[in-house]
């Protein structure tokens, strides 16, 4: 994440990493070390947030598929 940070402060792109770097670290509000820790909580976040949207998909169809593999017996 620091060599991004770094990459980001050279050479800024449409995102948000280099925002940050730019309005924040740039200017002295933030520490480099400051924005790598929210660059990696927004990486571990998103991820933990994808899980969970899959997973809330995922699950009705697993239950279909398990109700259809077992019927109900009479």
């Amino acid at each position: 994440m620091a060599s991004l940070v770094d990459k980001r402060a050279q050479e800024p792109k449409d995102d948000l990493i280099s925002s940050l770097v730019v309005d924040q670290v740039q200017p002295g509000k933030l520490e480099k070390a400051d924005a790598v820790q929210i660059a990696f909580l927004l990486l571990v976040a998103g991820n933990a947030t994808m899980v969970n949207m899959i997973a809330l998909v995922i699950q009705p169809f697993l239950l279909l598929l398990l109700s259809f593999s077992h019927p109900p017996s009479i």
